[in-house]
């Protein structure tokens, strides 16, 4: 490379391109050297070098005749093998080389690469004016899969940004590869923090991620720890109500028979939610909606019941989120309206415990009945006396 003739020097890089990787130590070892001009063909070999190795790893990967890339390990336990596996790894290699490599490495590791990753796809965004990439969440997915490592605000951040894009939902339509997709979202959803909660449960709602019932029976055990049962007919916070609607819709979309016992505190709960229900033209009276309204229909449904047989009004399916909340509501905050769907509830619930055998029901084989703690329940109710609170 150093010839004093042009044509012999071309000729060189020539032939030196041509031995590809193996050919990197040797022209790295001149990259002091004293002619500026050799110093620029070694950067610039290099540079051609390593693409083209990088670009034949590529392809062999993509047709599954290696698994020569780095971070593969890591992923294929996440997610598996497959070609729509490799394909959303390929667009996240691309995007992310470096931070792909440091998957196989430590939690630490991952961690560092991360937080520099989601930086760089934030300042894309606000500087470049450039919409994250789904290689760029992709990435930022598959580092979240590893639950001892400390998930950044910023990554969260980019990852949402990603999700509310149209490509998550192209994505989804993509029969080869919203399986893969699905699974990664689950990742984070798992452990999406207090910050993100919300975002997680809508975008598991929208794409059908059942990953998220376990963030939506944690957020229902919170509210009902931390409820303050001295003010019971207190309107629940609106940004309260809100995550608590969602978690509850969650179960309702995600649920199994075994998921209810989280939503048992909430058949008695007559807090209002902050919700805006619908109500008809000649009422005389608000409509309410209340927690025990929508924990009761819900239960209902995932019972296979019927929520007018149960006794809500005008009750309305969703496409999406299975139930539309405002349609739950009851005229004002009296119980008496509210007893027919808790006794029905019971009804539903002694049936399926019956039908299942005390395998399912409590340790002493007694069926489980939340809404009526004792045998005189159904009567006191009927008498115009029972008291639904806690």
């Amino acid at each position: 490379m150093a010839s004093h003739t042009f044509a012999e020097r071309e000729e060189a890089a020539a032939g030196i391109l041509l031995y590809g990787e193996a050919a990197i130590p040797l022209v790295a070892a001149q990259a002091e050297h004293p002619d500026p001009e050799v110093r620029l063909r070694v950067r610039v070999l290099l540079a051609r070098l390593s693409h083209n190795d990088f670009e034949a790893a590529i392809t062999a990967f993509s047709t599954g005749a290696s698994d020569q890339l780095d971070g593969w390990e890591y992923a294929k336990k996440m997610i598996g093998d497959g070609k729509g596996q490799r394909e959303l790894f390929i667009e996240a290699t691309r995007l992310h080389r470096e931070m792909m490599a440091t998957l196989d490495e430590d939690s630490n590791a991952r961690a560092l690469a991360t937080e520099k990753t989601a930086d760089s796809v934030v300042h894309r965004m606000m500087v470049e004016f450039q919409p994250p990439q789904r290689g760029d969440a992709v990435a930022l997915l598959l580092a979240s899969a590893d639950r001892s490592m400390p998930l950044p605000l910023v990554a969260e951040r980019v990852i949402v940004r990603s999700l509310n894009y149209g490509i998550t939902t192209q994505t989804m339509q993509d029969a080869l590869l919203s399986p893969v997709y699905q699974k990664l979202i689950g990742f984070w959803v798992r452990r999406a923090s207090d910050q993100y909660r919300s975002a997680a449960m809508v975008i598991s709602l929208q794409h059908k991620v059942p990953e998220s019932i376990d963030l939506a029976l944690d957020v229902v055990k919170q509210y009902v720890d931390s409820r303050p049962k001295e003010r019971d007919n207190e309107i629940v916070e609106v940004r309260e109500s809100e995550i608590l609607e969602q978690a509850i819709l969650v179960i309702a979309k995600y649920a199994q028979r075994k998921h209810l016992d989280a939503l048992e505190p909430l058949f008695v709960d007559a807090r209002p939610l902050a919700i805006n229900p619908d109500a008809p033209e000649d009422a005389t009276v608000p409509m309410q909606i209340q927690v025990r309204d929508v924990a009761m229909a819900v239960a209902i449904k995932v019972l296979d019941g019927d929520l007018k047989e149960a006794g809500y009004t005008n009750p309305r399916e969703h496409a999406i989120v299975v139930l539309d909340t405002r349609s739950l509501g009851f005229p004002g905050p009296e119980d008496a309206l509210r007893d027919k769907p808790a006794k029905y509830l019971n009804r539903l619930m002694k049936k399926e415990a019956d039908e299942s055998g005390p395998d399912e029901s409590h340790a002493d084989g007694t069926a489980s009945d939340p809404i009526a703690p004792d045998a005189d329940r159904d009567a006191t109710v009927d008498k115009g006396k029972g008291d639904t609170k806690p």
